[in-house]
């Protein structure tokens, strides 16, 4: 597997010897740490397939889609992060 960490705003994947991990940026709400932020895995992928599904509903997630015009800014903006991960992963298997 190709050692990768990309930082996508509040996303961020990163590779295992076997996966793809999806992360997600938090903030703690509890404890001595409270405030500070944090990487939460969202789920291990073996697949750029599985992947890019996951990665879809991660920036559709809590997203206010009720118009055609809100689905296009949806569809630009994932769209922008799935070149970023294509121009990542060109860069990385050369």
């Amino acid at each position: 597997m190709i050692k990768l960490d990309i930082t996508f705003d509040s996303h961020r994947i990163i590779t295992d010897e076997w996966n793809y991990i999806l992360q997600e940026k938090r903030t703690k709400l509890k404890g001595n740490d409270a405030g500070a932020d944090y990487w939460a895995n969202l789920g291990y992928y073996n697949s750029l397939q599985t992947l890019s599904r996951a990665l879809v509903d991660a920036f559709a997630k809590g997203q206010c889609v009720s118009t055609p015009s809100d689905v296009e800014l949806l569809e630009r903006a994932v769209e922008r992060q799935v070149n970023k991960l294509s121009r990542v992963l060109a860069k990385a298997t050369k």
